[in-house]
C-alpha cells in the first residue's frame, strides 16, 4: 500500500515576459513598456546577428525570471508575495510570518540575530562582571584597610601593662614568700596547698622560710613542750576573715626565757613547717618581739560536725580558738591508733553521732594515770553534759583534737 501523500500547496505562477520574436523587429504592443530597454541592451553587441542576438536576450530574460522567486520577497526585488494562513500553509522550506510566507533561511537568520540579543552585553557584559562584582567596592578600604588592623586591635591596649603586669605575676605567686624574707599572714599560711593537703603525714616539711608575721595576738600559752621548747597560739589582731576560718596558728618557740601572756601583740620571724600534718611557725626566742597588748580574744562558735575528729571540713579551724555549746560526753576514754588510752574523751551533740575528741594540756587536770595499766585516762563520765567547751583545734596522730587552755574552758 502506498503512503498517502499530502496535496502540494497551490501558488500563483510567476508572471512571464512574452518571448521575443525570432527576428528583430519593432516592439509589439503586447510587451511591457520596460521591454524596449532590454532590447536596447542587446544592441550593445553589434557583432551578434539577428537570431543570435535574440537568443542572448532570451537568456537574460530567463535569468531575470529565476531571480523573481518568492525568496525575493525577503531580499528585495520585483518578485511576488505568497500569502499564508492556517488554511493555506507555506510550501516546504518556507515559514508563515505575519501572514506572508518567508524563506526559512531568512527567518532563521533573523532569529539568530534576535538570539544574539540574548547573549549580548546584558547577559555577559560589563553589567554582570563589572566594578560592582570585583572592583574596589568589594575589596576596598573597609574590607582590608586600616580600620580592621588599627591600633584598637593590635595596639598597646591588648598587650599592655594591664595584661602582663605586676598584678598577674606578683610576689605572692612566685616571689619571696616561698624563698624567705617576706611578710605573710596567718590566713595565707593556713590556706596554702601544703597545709590543706597534709604535706608531711610522717615527718616535718619546710614550706616557708624566714617569713615575718606581724600584728598577731596571743590566744593561749600552751606551756613547755620540753626544757627549751614551748608553744603558744596566735590569731590576727584584726577580726579574722571568713568568720574565723584559717584564723589561728600554733607557734613553737625555741630557747625559752621571754614570758608570753594571752593578749600580747607580737611580731614573729621564723620558718613555716608541716609537722605530721599540723601547721606550725617555728621561731627562735630572739625573733619574738612584743609590740603591746590587746583585749583577750574570744572564741569562735562552731558545731560538733564542723570539728569532728574525722571531719573533712576540719582543716579551716586548725589553730583557731573555738567553742562548742550544749554537748555531752559520748566516750569517757578514747583509744588511740595504738589501741591504748592517752587521756582523751569525746563529746557529741545531744542525740548526735559525730564526735569531737578532747585532749588535755599542761594547764588541765581532767587526766590521770591508770594504776593498773599505767596509761593516761580521764575523769569524765559518759553522759556528762557541758554547757560550753572551749579550746584550740589541733591535729595529732591522724585526727583533730580539741585542747582546752585550762579547766575553766570546760563549763558544766
Amino acid at each position: 500500500m502506498s503512503t498517502p501523500q499530502r496535496d502540494a500547496p497551490t501558488q500563483p505562477a510567476p508572471a512571464q515576459s512574452p518571448a521575443p520574436s525570432p527576428v528583430a523587429s519593432a516592439p509589439s504592443a503586447a510587451l511591457p513598456l520596460a521591454e524596449p530597454q532590454r532590447r536596447q541592451q542587446t544592441t550593445r553587441f553589434p557583432a551578434l546577428g539577428g537570431l543570435t542576438g535574440a537568443i542572448f536576450v532570451l537568456g537574460i530574460v530567463v535569468v531575470l525570471a529565476g531571480c523573481s522567486s518568492p525568496r525575493g520577497a525577503g531580499g528585495g526585488g520585483g518578485s511576488s508575495v505568497i500569502a499564508c494562513d492556517a488554511q493555506s500553509p507555506c510550501p516546504s522550506g518556507y515559514v508563515c510570518v505575519g501572514a506572508v510566507c518567508q524563506w526559512d533561511g531568512d527567518v532563521t537568520s533573523n532569529q539568530d540575530s534576535v538570539a544574539g540579543a540574548d547573549s549580548g552585553v546584558v547577559d555577559g557584559g560589563a553589567v554582570d562582571t563589572g566594578v560592582a562584582d570585583a572592583g574596589p567596592a568589594d575589596a576596598g578600604v573597609l574590607d582590608g584597610g586600616p580600620p580592621d588592623t588599627g591600633v584598637v586591635d593590635s595596639g598597646p591596649l591588648d598587650g599592655g601593662t594591664t595584661d602582663t603586669g605586676i598584678s598577674d605575676t606578683g610576689a605572692f605567686d612566685s616571689g619571696p614568700p616561698d624563698a624567705g624574707g617576706s611578710t605573710v599572714t596567718i590566713q595565707s599560711i593556713q590556706s596554702g596547698n601544703d597545709s590543706l593537703q597534709c604535706a608531711s603525714p610522717n615527718g616535718e616539711k619546710l614550706t616557708f622560710e624566714a617569713v615575718q608575721l606581724q600584728d598577731a595576738v596571743v590566744t593561749a600559752d600552751v606551756g613547755p613542750l620540753s626544757k627549751t621548747v614551748e608553744a603558744f597560739y596566735v590569731r590576727p589582731l584584726a577580726d579574722p576573715p571568713f568568720n574565723g576560718q584559717y584564723g589561728g596558728l600554733k607557734i613553737v618557740r625555741f630557747g625559752g626565757g621571754k614570758p608570753i601572756a594571752v593578749g600580747d601583740i607580737v611580731r614573729l620571724t621564723g620558718d613555716v613547717v608541716e609537722y605530721y600534718c599540723e601547721t606550725e611557725l617555728k621561731v627562735e626566742d630572739a625573733e619574738v618581739t612584743i609590740l603591746g597588748s590587746a583585749a583577750q580574744p574570744g572564741p569562735i562558735d562552731v558545731t560538733v560536725s564542723q570539728i569532728a575528729f574525722d571531719s573533712p571540713g576540719g582543716e579551716p579551724w586548725e589553730g583557731v580558738l573555738v567553742r562548742l555549746q550544749n554537748v555531752v560526753v559520748a566516750v569517757a576514754n578514747e583509744l588511740g591508733t595504738d589501741g591504748k588510752t592517752h587521756g582523751q574523751f569525746s563529746v557529741s551533740a545531744q542525740g548526735g553521732t559525730d564526735r569531737v575528741v578532747v585532749g588535755g594540756t599542761s594547764e588541765t587536770t581532767f587526766t590521770k594515770q591508770d594504776p593498773d595499766s599505767g596509761d593516761l585516762i580521764t575523769t569524765m563520765v559518759k553522759g556528762q553534759i557541758f554547757s560550753t567547751l572551749i579550746g584550740h583545734l589541733s591535729y595529732s596522730f591522724g585526727q583533730y583534737v580539741l585542747r582546752p587552755r585550762a579547766d575553766t574552758d570546760l563549763q558544766p
